[in-house]
């Protein structure tokens, strides 16, 4: 890029402090549209595979990460639901180690969230902990469902549901009413 002059034949190859301002300015944007968009092809990316891929978990929990780092998360695709504030939506969450409930062991945590795509926000419902036969440990539900929405902590599980919901709910949820 050349700055141009009041002497038409001469010229200067630097950059002037504002320019290159500029230019790191477009390159942050840069990098965070980059960012954001390789999160949600990743997602996509897996989303479509999915079908495709034998693992354990039935079809209708779709992975939101790589499913062999911990912890391993899914999204319950069959139990999305569209509510005036957002999308009600289960996550299964297993793969911590060393986890408990008030003072229970447990492998497995299903969370109950409400997220609300305009906002980029997400709420807690609830959640039930499973211990490795699949039995009950403990449960915390929102009985009032009283909650408050919050903005999620970049590259957090928080994040994941967001970006997951947002992305899967227009796909699998009906916009018709029964």
């Amino acid at each position: 890029m050349r700055r141009k002059t009041s002497n038409a034949t001469a010229h200067n190859d630097e950059f002037s402090d504002s320019d290159a301002e500029t230019l790191s300015c477009l390159e942050a944007v840069f990098q965070t549209i980059t960012a954001s968009v390789m999160l949600r092809l990743r997602f996509l990316t897996v989303a479509l595979l999915t079908p495709f891929v034998a693992h354990a978990q039935s079809s209708r929990w779709v992975p939101m990460n790589d499913t062999t780092q911990k912890p391993a998360l899914w999204l319950d695709s069959k139990t999305i639901v569209r509510e005036p504030s957002g999308y009600r939506a289960w996550v299964k969450r297993s793969g911590d180690s060393d986890t408990t409930a008030l003072g229970k062991r447990y492998t497995v945590a299903l969370t109950h969230y409400i997220v609300n795509c305009k906002t980029k926000q997400y709420g807690f419902l609830g959640t039930t902990y499973l211990d490795s036969q699949g039995n009950v440990v403990n449960t915390w539900t929102n009985s009032q469902n009283i909650y408050s929405l919050q903005d999620p902590i970049p590259e957090s599980v928080g994040e994941y549901v967001v970006s997951s919901v947002c992305i899967m709910a227009p796909i699998v949820v009906s916009d018709s009413v029964p």
